[in-house]
């Protein structure tokens, strides 16, 4: 396959800027010519659903709400405006249940049996700008966890709990309804669409309870889209009527493109309903565009979701930049958003432009339906597939070609087997009523990778000719195309934000201008939910309180209540803070280089009304592991309920020190074993301590590498991505290889130089077998094994579930950060290869940077 490819490359040098992507009668040199009928004979196959983003799962969206205008709004419009971006059909969200979900965890509406507020959180914000942008668009809720008292016996104090869902399923089902006519009686939202409990095991009676507390709490338009996670439940459908009577739709997630056939038997609507998950460059968005056109082609599913919908959400969780478009740089002095390239230009996002391919133009109102498969729809003859879709309401058509080469469009899962791409000039025989269509517009984006190529996304070529029926599109490879009866079609385009900054160096917040129910600006709750309410002190005035009762009913591995702020390279930080418990037995617990998300790992310092205190390397070993190093307060403050207690912690290189009301508690403790940089931190020891905190201060000082011009000798090492700091010549990269698995006599390499600084390149030098062989600027020399890089490639996993690695295939030794400590700074060498996080690295194609899954540094 390798060698085909090189053959289609020299082709592509040859022909790039002359007459690839023009619409031809003949045919192009090296291009394969191929002929497909296009025909409504049969008349409309399955209705289109719509093209969607998911919110949540969980915390996804937490940093975009906190952006200043205008830039939040011209966020917004470049995912919900019709006409100017994604121009989404779908918008699904978290129905937030207090515990962590992904990234975070989602305020619930009722944290126990007898609280309702239908202001928490951001998901009620995020669907009301999305329904005043497009009106039309779809609303999906679906849960991830459960507040604990929805398995509690029913009329109890919260006793009685089993931790299981379905135990009292029509509890449980009033819960889920009373979010849906929250919805509606709040905000004016209708819900189409919920889900029963996501990539969890679903339940047939609780599917009907669910369905009946709909139709008898004036829902009976709310349609159920389930499980949420494989087509199992197809099979209890065809066995049990009312159950298919109870469930609209079948929805699973990350399909691979295919349905099970109970799925295609049952009739019933089959999406995609959380796919993609992959890191949002240009390979990101070639998975997008492959899997939202053979969803259909290959499983008959006419909806695909996106997870994420866009990435809000601090550097440091889970699943780094796995979204739609990326905003992460909410700081309101220099907020930036969106994707920017080597070469310094900027776009919203390359899987904004694939979206827009299909959805602006076709409407998922029930009118626009696929053509049947084989009719309008099939695999193409040299790689990639077609899609047509047709109004009943205007008669208008529109057709989506894409040609995503197996080398840059594999999704993080499933795997994607192998196949071959290669340019061909198409000939599309219109027939039926399509026939006499005399003209169609195109729309064109083609991704480009190697030298002497460009990306073009979401271009219009105007309008071309049918002639007698036919039209010819010469199609490339790593290409998508739009042929569309529509002139509609348009590529917005706000003024581009400034390039991306770090988190502030200093970051105060006395939470008065916090709203009431939601978290104060750029915390992210990973256990429990912290919401802004008044406190009963006027010196406070607002404060952050954290607010769950007991343990939810988790769908992740929740420890114990904490929220996350700032960047997670922060070296040398100082965090201070006021802290009120308000009941005898509770905890304040504050942290700073903390990183990761559930049990996160780093410099944990604790105490309760014993005015006991601890230091913790991790949020498992709070209160439950012996401390590395503990004490009593008492010579400097008594800790007890009922009382506001000033805090300052400051972790500055291998030191630790603890101030209480301004008075030293902990001096020059030694914390070089624990880890070097993170996020600040504040929690508490468990569930059921509602402690307030407030006047939050966070300074925090970043480690800053490449700021002068590189040489030869000098050591490569760990940095901040351009993602996160802008272009940086010292860390930006021209690398040709191509991706492969490794193995095999086929490997391709490449050396690894500079852009700037062409001359010079990523060696090894080579040591004893069990050394590292550490990294170094070098004279590129083409012919030194210690310079030939090869890329393992199966996708981009932003949590490595299956990690690429750039590696030597001479030695059979990887890029590594040393040691696996991935602060900035930190030195590389080339190590044998094991798969760790320290060795997953990829190359990003469009940032020029070298990335690593693991820790999203480069």
């Amino acid at each position: 396959m390798v060698v085909v490819r090189m053959k289609w490359l020299l082709f592509l040098f040859s022909f790039i800027g002359c007459c690839l992507l023009v619409l031809h009668v003949a045919a192009v040199d090296g291009a394969q010519a191929t002929s497909y009928t296009i025909t409504n004979a049969r008349g409309p196959a399955r209705k289109l659903d719509g093209v969607g983003g998911l919110s949540g799962g969980g915390a996804t969206s937490v940093l975009l709400w906190t952006y200043p205008e205008p830039q939040r709004s011209q966020i917004l419009d470049y995912l919900f405006l019709p006409n100017f971006g994604a121009s989404l059909h779908i918008l699904k969200v978290e129905i937030g249940g207090d515990a962590q979900s992904t990234d975070g965890a989602e305020s619930s509406h009722m944290h126990n049996p007898w609280d309702e507020d239908y202001y928490r959180g951001y998901e009620w914000w995020l669907m009301r700008e999305a329904k005043k942008r497009n009106p039309a668009i779809k609303l999906y809720g679906l849960a991830w966890a459960y507040p604990q008292w929805v398995s509690c016996r029913p009329g109890s104090a919260m006793q009685g709990c089993t931790n299981d869902i379905y135990t009292y399923p029509n509890q449980t089902a009033t819960y889920i309804v009373k979010w849906i006519a929250g919805a509606r009686l709040t905000h004016g939202l209708e819900i189409d669409f919920v889900g029963c409990w996501n990539e969890r095991p679903y339940n047939d009676t609780y599917l009907k309870v669910l369905r009946q507390t709909l139709d008898r709490n004036g829902f009976p338009n709310t349609k159920i889209v389930a499980p949420d996670g494989g087509w199992d439940l197809a099979n209890d459908i065809l066995r049990d009527p009312e159950l298919a009577k109870a469930v609209w739709g079948l929805g699973a997630h990350y399909p691979g493109t295919t349905a099970s056939d109970a799925a295609e038997k049952t009739g019933k609507p089959l999406w995609a309903s959380e796919d993609d998950s992959t890191y949002n460059n240009d390979i990101g968005a070639e998975c997008w565009a492959r899997i939202v056109n053979q969803n259909y082609v290959n499983g008959n599913m006419t909806s695909t979701i996106n997870w994420n919908l866009i990435a809000a959400y601090m550097k440091g969780t889970n699943w780094y930049r796995a979204g739609l478009m990326s905003a992460m740089q909410p700081w309101v002095d220099a907020p930036s958003y969106g994707s920017w390239h080597k070469d310094g230009t900027w776009t919203a996002g390359p899987m904004i432009w694939a979206s827009a391919h299909t959805t602006q133009f076709t409407q998922a109102d029930g009118s626009w339906s696929y053509l049947h498969r084989g009719d309008g729809a099939a695999h193409l003859t040299n790689g990639g597939s077609y899609v047509t879709l047709q109004s009943s309401a205007t008669g208008d058509v529109t057709m989506v070609i894409e040609k995503m080469s197996r080398e840059h469009s594999a999704c993080v899962r499933p795997n994607l087997p192998a196949y071959s791409t290669s340019p061909e000039t198409a000939t599309f025989q219109l027939a039926g009523s399509l026939a006499k269509i005399p003209y169609l517009y195109l729309w064109e984006t083609h991704w480009a990778y190697y030298e002497g190529d460009t990306t073009r996304e979401f271009v219009s070529r105007g309008r071309v000719p049918v002639t007698n029926g036919k039209v010819t599109l010469n199609i490339d490879v790593d290409s998508m195309y739009t042929l569309t009866t529509l002139s509609t079609g348009h590529k917005g385009q706000h003024p581009i934000p400034q390039q991306p900054t770090l988190f502030p160096k200093k970051h105060t917040d006395n939470f008065e201008n916090c709203a009431i129910s939601s978290e104060g600006w750029y915390f992210t709750d990973q256990n429990g939910i912290w919401e802004c309410v008044p406190s009963n002190d006027p010196d406070h005035g607002i404060v952050m309180r954290q607010m769950v009762p007991l343990k939810p009913i988790t769908w992740g591995g929740d420890i114990r209540p904490h929220s996350l702020i700032g960047h997670r390279d922060a070296m040398n930080t100082s965090l201070v803070v006021d802290a009120y418990i308000e009941e005898p037995g509770s905890s304040v617990l504050l942290g700073v280089r903390m990183q990761g998300t559930d049990d996160s790992q780093g410099i944990l310092f604790g105490v309760d009304t014993s005015s006991t205190w601890g230091i913790w390397s991790s949020i498992s070993a709070v209160a439950t592991k012996p401390p590395i190093h503990s004490g009593k307060t008492v010579s400097v403050a008594t800790i007890q309920a009922g009382q506001w207690n000033t805090f300052r912690i400051d972790a500055n290189g291998t030191k630790l020190n603890v101030w209480i009301n301004g008075r030293p508690l902990i001096s020059d403790a030694d914390v070089s074993s624990m880890t070097a940089s993170g996020h600040g931190l504040i929690g508490t020891y468990q569930y059921n301590q509602f402690t307030q905190f407030d006047n939050f201060q966070l300074y925090s000082a970043y480690q800053q590498c490449g700021k002068r011009s590189p040489k030869a000798g000098d050591p490569v090492s760990v940095v901040e991505c351009n993602s996160e700091v802008g272009i940086v010549p010292s860390s930006t990269w021209r690398y040709s290889a191509i991706p492969n698995q490794k193995g095999g006599s086929n490997v391709n390499t490449s050396t690894i130089s500079l852009i700037n600084e062409p001359n010079l390149c990523i060696a090894a030098v080579r040591a004893g077998n069990n050394d590292p062989w550490w990294l170094q600027l070098a004279a590129c020399n083409p012919r030194d094994p210690l310079q030939q890089w090869a890329w393992y490639f199966y996708a981009i996993a932003p949590d490595t579930e299956e990690p690429s690695y750039i590696y030597l295939p001479a030695f059979d030794r990887c890029l590594d950060i040393f040691s696996g400590r991935a602060h900035i700074g930190a030195p590389m060498d080339a190590w044998p290869c094991n798969k760790n996080g320290n060795q997953a690295f990829f190359f990003d194609f469009d940032a020029g940077e070298i990335a690593n899954e693991a820790t999203s540094t480069c």
